[in-house]
């Protein structure tokens, strides 16, 4: 048990490594508000990767004055500036207005700023009491701006970290969260959050994931697996082309032009004389003529 922890405390160190050469994740500053961390992590949800999340915050920026106008606004007028999403601009849209509704009625303000002072047991209870909020939306919050060591993980992060290498196969509980956060390390949690936020709805979900894509491939146990199975095939089978369909005999089609008289051959036997007919009974033959 002991040896299998330091081995993945191992990959993490390896990958995290990477990661912190190919992403960007700096932690939210002292004056920035809270609300736009929290607005991102509902916009991004299973099904939507932080690129185009961040490309529906910075539309709505555009068309409307602040997050106030957002919230006063119909769902349809949301939605209209959120195509980005596609066919998720509604539903998105729906769950960011009930969002701010919530902030709204609970602080009478758009502001996330007062989160700050409280602790993080306290931040984590107002949280989870907005609308549109899950556990992994709570979570991106706390670790971005209230530096909580808790990394927000949903379905499709663990199905990440368990082809990683980094967590076990089977039902994520609370005991092997720990143990990936423990693994992974407090400084690496930020790096890991936005790694899966991107990668996992974007290259590693479902049951072909696009390995190559993966800025992680070089350490991952899923990919190092298909590329020796693939390794394994033999090349011959793999690049012989098909051989070509055999194509139906044609019949014979008649050939234009005269027709050729058949001449019969000869069958060596002589011709045979017709045998002359007999005159009726009672008739004589004609008398030739002399």
């Amino acid at each position: 048990m002991a040896s299998s922890r330091t081995a993945k405390s191992k990959l993490a160190s390896r990958i995290r490594q990477i990661l912190a050469r190919e992403v960007a994740a700096q932690p939210a500053g002292e004056n920035e508000d809270p609300i736009e961390h929290l607005i991102l992590a509902v916009l991004e949800g299973c099904d939507t990767p932080t690129s185009k999340a961040n490309e529906a915050i910075a539309a709505a920026r555009r068309n409307f004055v602040d997050w106030n106008e957002v919230r006063v606004s119909s769902v349809g007028e949301i939605a209209d500036c959120l195509t980005c999403l596609g066919d998720m601009a509604r539903q998105k849209a729906a769950s960011l207005k009930s969002l701010l509704n919530g902030v709204c009625e609970s602080k009478r303000g758009i502001s996330l700023n007062f989160l700050r002072e409280l602790t993080v047991s306290q931040a984590q209870a107002y949280l989870a009491s907005l609308p549109g909020t899950d556990e992994r939306a709570v979570g991106a919050v706390l670790l971005t701006c209230m530096n909580s060591p808790n990394l927000p993980l949903d379905d499709a992060g663990a199905l990440l970290c368990q082809r990683l290498g980094l967590l076990d196969a089977g039902r994520v509980t609370q005991k092997s969260k720990r143990e990936l956060e423990g693994i992974i390390g407090k400084d690496g949690l930020l790096l890991f959050h936005r790694f899966m936020a991107e990668h996992a709805r974007n290259h590693c979900a479902g049951d072909i994931p696009n390995c190559p894509a993966c800025i992680a491939r070089a350490e991952c146990r899923f990919a190092l697996e298909e590329y020796a199975k693939a390794a394994r095939k033999p090349k011959a089978a793999a690049q012989r082309p098909a051989a070509p369909a055999t194509p139906a005999k044609k019949a014979d089609a008649p050939k234009k032009g005269k027709a050729k008289a058949v001449v019969a051959k000869p069958s060596g036997k002589k011709p045979t004389t017709p045998l002359k007919k007999k005159p009726a009974a009672g008739k004589r033959a004609p008398k030739k003529a002399t």
